[in-house]
């Protein structure tokens, strides 16, 4: 992500592609404040958060190269961050 290697989960159960606010700020991704949060729902009974920021940088995994792609920031344990199925099916990424 802007030309720094991210340690980031592929997650098929998620509609997000997403960034930490430290790694957002170590890769000089164009961070702004949405206007209205968004509700992120987790995948434990009663457990969500509000996303609060976006952000905007380009993306690289193998061969496929997005520029200006959109991120939700959030904070997210033991990894950079998060690409889910929404990112990997529009690229034609499969898991095996």
């Amino acid at each position: 992500i802007n030309g720094i290697k991210a340690y980031m989960l592929l997650d098929t159960g998620s509609t997000t592609l997403s960034v930490t606010p430290e790694f957002a700020r170590i890769a000089e991704l164009k961070v702004f404040a949405l206007k209205e949060q968004i509700t992120l729902y987790l995948g434990c009974v009663g457990s969500r958060s509000k996303i609060n920021f976006g952000a905007y940088g380009d993306l690289q995994y193998d061969a496929i190269e997005t520029p200006d792609e959109y991120f939700d920031i959030i904070n997210v344990d033991r990894y950079d961050g998060i690409v889910g199925i929404t990112w990997m099916r529009r690229h034609g990424l499969i898991l095996d």
